[in-house]
């Protein structure tokens, strides 16, 4: 608190009120002038993923079944928007990597990226997660797992509706940056950020719960794809 003090006695003369009295500060961003071993691998990384994330893109046009009829097409293309959503979100993520390692100065409108790649990011998980279980469901017409279309459905209004809750606190988050810049002298940031991880989290336990009934469903309907063509 006091250290938040003697920066408002230095700084605050510069400084006006209002919504936005931030968006034109300097915002420092740190890194180790790529001299991490942990930063430089997960930058490999994640352009290697950007690298495999176009090459699917491009790909997904080649499917025999994407002219075969609508619904195949549908599902191609929700398949393109979340692809191309990953996408703008490695190269958001690149960007940032390389301007922190740079010790890049910016101003705290730079906060502005945070918010397009959490967007991009969550709503990307939202769409191939749809995708999947829609694929799942319409690759067979028989036994339990068409009847559980309706769970499918109600599983992803879920999930969008926490991933909305996502971006809606870390707009709030950023908003208020932008508005008090680095002072938190009544926690108002620290409650927003503890309220952000722990939807972040319930987040992450229904993608875990999904996946894991996705998985079973796959596998069932893969044991009955096979059992049909025996027949």
């Amino acid at each position: 608190m006091v250290l938040n003090l003697l920066r408002r006695y230095y700084y605050d003369d510069d400084i006006q009120n209002g919504p936005c009295a931030f968006c034109t500060q300097p915002y420092e961003l740190f890194g180790n002038n790529w001299k991490d071993a942990k930063t430089d691998g997960d930058f490999a990384i994640e352009c290697i993923d950007l690298v495999a994330l176009i090459a699917c893109l491009v790909l997904a046009f080649q499917f025999k079944w994407v002219k075969r009829q609508r619904k195949a097409t549908i599902r191609t293309f929700g398949y393109v928007i979340a692809t191309l959503l990953t996408i703008i979100y490695y190269i958001l993520v690149l960007v940032n990597t390389g301007l922190s390692e740079a010790n890049t100065t910016t101003t705290y409108l730079y906060l502005l990226v945070y918010i397009f790649t959490v967007v991009f990011w969550r709503a990307a998980e939202v769409l191939f997660f749809a995708i999947i279980l829609q694929t799942i469901v319409g690759s067979t017409s028989t036994g339990i797992i068409p009847k559980l279309k309706v769970v499918n459905i109600v599983a992803i209004i879920v999930l969008l509706l926490i991933a909305i809750a996502i971006i809606g606190l870390y707009i709030a988050i950023v908003a208020w940056q932008l508005t008090n810049g680095p002072y938190d002298e009544n926690g108002d940031l620290y409650n927003l950020f503890s309220k952000y991880y722990n939807v972040v989290v319930a987040f992450q336990a229904l993608l875990l719960v999904i996946s894991i009934y996705a998985t079973v469903m796959g596998v069932i309907a893969m044991i009955k794809e096979r059992a049909r063509v025996r027949d």
